[in-house]
């Protein structure tokens, strides 16, 4: 443990899974942060076991006497998946200057926490950078290899929000609403970001998603507000997070076929190695593009792949 991952603040967004809480609270705990704050969303109506889970889950955060300071804000009506967790991060940086955020699915690993804590201190003012991720998915695609990186991190436009850190700074620019999308968009924003067009096409569709109200997801709002800026986020070369939330109650992540899920975790070492130039790495950032939107021939190869499959199924 040190002092600087003491003193940072780390938030925990959870609601009704008190054995996924119980494994965050453990790492929390041995990452040896002592200013430790959960924000609860609340039962939905007509599920009667979110009652059960929903107090399972506050009595598992009354017995945590090991943290120096524990702050709750706990929602009692049920917010959703995008409000309560935008609304936990605000009321978060209602509290403290900067911080961890951890949701109850992303499992850290323990080099994660001073990582964090070191990069929040070392970027606290500089507005070109505002948020770090724990996430590195460099090595998804196979037969793909990046330069040799030999720096604790590098920057990319990717938001993810998998185990991450920002300063209020930053999130004053957040607005679930997007109210100044449609004119960022007949601007030309997202074509002064992505050159190729099927890529600006599927963040289009989201944000344009996101603008007409859709409120089952907060990410794509903060995706937006951390590219209307042209803003970098610093993410690891060793993964520190790995999200386990692609179980059969999963909301967002798939089934299980997810190449992004449940990625193994690494050791950083430290001091952290800082990079001497600031810019984006297009080699990861096209790495995560072909993962998340392949080029059509492979989309397509893969939808006939599915639809053959499910033939042989039924003629078997």
């Amino acid at each position: 443990m040190t002092d600087i991952v003491a003193r940072t603040p780390v938030l925990i967004l959870a609601f009704n899974r008190p054995d996924r809480l119980q494994n965050i609270l453990e790492s929390v705990r041995a990452g040896g942060t002592q200013r430790l704050y959960l924000s609860l969303d609340g039962p939905r109506p007509g599920h009667e076991r979110d009652h059960e889970n929903c107090s399972a889950v506050r009595r598992l955060i009354d017995q945590q006497t090991w943290a120096e300071h524990i702050v709750v804000n706990a929602f009692d009506e049920n917010q959703g998946c995008g409000l309560g967790v935008s609304k936990g991060i605000t009321w978060f940086f209602s509290q403290v200057e900067e911080g961890i955020i951890l949701e109850d699915d992303c499992l850290p690993a323990p080099t994660f926490f001073r990582y964090a804590a070191d990069l929040l201190g070392h970027f606290r003012a500089d507005e070109r950078v505002m948020m770090i991720t724990g996430s590195d998915f460099s090595g998804i695609r196979r037969g793909k290899r990046l330069a040799a990186n030999h720096y604790s991190y590098r920057f990319v436009q990717h938001a993810c929000i998998w185990g991450w850190a920002t300063w209020r700074r930053a999130w004053k620019h957040y607005d679930i609403a997007m109210p100044s999308w449609p004119e960022a968009k007949a601007s030309g924003l997202l074509e002064s970001i992505f050159p190729d067009p099927d890529w600006r096409r599927y963040w289009e569709r989201k944000m344009d998603g996101m603008h007409r109200g859709r409120r089952d997801t907060w990410d794509y709002a903060w995706m937006f507000a951390c590219l209307s800026r042209h803003a970098l986020t610093v993410a690891p070369t060793s993964n520190q997070i790995s999200n386990i939330g692609d179980g059969p109650e999963a909301t967002h992540t798939g089934q299980g076929n997810n190449p992004l899920m449940r990625l193994p975790v690494s050791p950083l070492d430290f001091p952290l190695r800082h990079p001497p130039f600031m810019n984006a790495d297009v080699g990861y950032d096209r790495i995560l593009q072909e993962t998340l939107r392949p080029p059509k021939w492979r989309r397509r190869l893969r939808k006939w792949g599915g639809m053959l499959e499910k033939l042989t199924k039924r003629r078997t």
